[in-house]
């Protein structure tokens, strides 16, 4: 199972061999590109096109946080499956009855939400 990497520290993002390692002021911290899901940066970090085409071969997003961890923005790389998604929405769309049971799901779970906030203020009195 892939992990989500935070990163804390200043520095540059670079690619070295087939991972990324950030380089800051006191050592080097290497990150296995192959295990990674999503990167988010608390901190000031640098990159370049070389990094974000790795983070593209492999499927991993980047989110940015500035100093008070407000967001600031992502890289979300172009998946290769996105035309199939959309293919298939679309033809969950055209079909009444799925598109009907796929309205009904999100209600009942709305609804189930609705309560569950309710009974958490209730005993809060």
């Amino acid at each position: 199972m892939k992990k989500v990497v935070y990163l804390y520290k200043s520095g540059n993002l670079k690619r070295k061999d087939n991972s990324l390692v950030l380089e800051s002021k006191d050592k080097d911290d290497y990150i296995p590109i192959e295990q990674v899901d999503m990167i988010i940066c608390f901190s000031e970090v640098s990159l370049n096109k070389i990094v974000l085409a790795l983070l593209n071969k492999y499927e991993v997003s980047i989110l940015f946080y500035n100093f008070y961890g407000n967001y600031i923005g992502r890289y979300a790389p172009k998946y290769y499956k996105d035309g199939r998604v959309l293919v298939n929405q679309v033809n969950k769309y055209r079909d009444e009855s799925q598109r009907l049971c796929i309205s009904k799901s999100i209600l009942k779970a709305s609804i189930k939400n609705m309560l569950s906030v309710l009974k958490y203020y209730r005993k809060k009195g």
